[in-house]
């Protein structure tokens, strides 16, 4: 697949698709969550640099989050296909507000990640585990101590699930924490509506699914 460099990149309108691009991670931001009207967000932002000290923003729409432990290390970002086999998971976002013109790569869940060395040569690295830890469980100790302090849940290679599985499991994910928070009746607060408490119950299914398709 045709890797673009960080100039090329540049070039690209708003929108425009990317089929791979790598760079070093410079820094790690933290991550920002929320419920819109689709469900659970994440964003968060990267600054790549490239061989030649140029940075690019990456806006990384995953649930997954990077951490200042990823600072570093070299990635290999390309993107999936769609049904129509068109190119998706990485585009270029340019957008305007309040008087600031705002650039950076947009990479989503349906893009392949991995963790290489400069150059591209696999280090058989992988993203890092995601582990979900109820601190107290939103819906009257239903998990208690079921993953609380758990050792960390090594997640499937990007490639062994493609493109629509890890939706359709981030998807059922989701729909099975609404329906454990629907248990909870008339005893629903607010504090099991936080974007946090959400997340934790949607990462929880995910490492069940996922555990299981290792």
């Amino acid at each position: 697949m045709k890797q673009l460099t960080f100039e090329e990149i540049n070039d690209l309108e708003n929108g425009q698709q990317i089929p791979a691009m790598q760079g070093t991670v410079k820094k790690v931001f933290d991550q920002k969550t929320g419920v819109g009207d689709y469900g659970p967000w994440h964003l968060q932002n990267l600054i790549l640099r490239d061989d030649h000290a140029n940075e690019l923003q990456i806006t990384w729409a995953c649930s997954d989050p990077w951490d200042t432990q990823d600072e570093g290390k070299h990635l290999l970002i390309e993107s999936g296909h769609d049904k129509k086999d068109q190119l998706v998971g990485i585009k270029r976002e340019i957008r305007n507000k309040n008087g600031k013109r705002y650039e950076s790569v947009k990479v989503d869940d349906r893009a392949k990640v991995k963790i290489t060395a400069p150059g591209g040569g696999e280090n058989n690295a992988t993203r890092p585990a995601e582990v979900a830890a109820f601190e107290s469980d939103p819906v009257g100790g239903m998990f208690k101590g079921s993953v609380a302090n758990a050792e960390q849940l090594d997640k499937p290679k990007p490639s062994m699930l493609d493109e629509r599985q890890r939706a359709i499991i981030r998807q059922h994910s989701q729909s099975m924490a609404m329906e454990v928070l629907k248990l909870k009746g008339v005893h629903l607060t607010l504090e099991d509506l936080t974007p946090s408490k959400l997340k934790a119950l949607a990462d929880f299914f995910d490492a069940d699914v996922l555990g299981a398709a290792q």
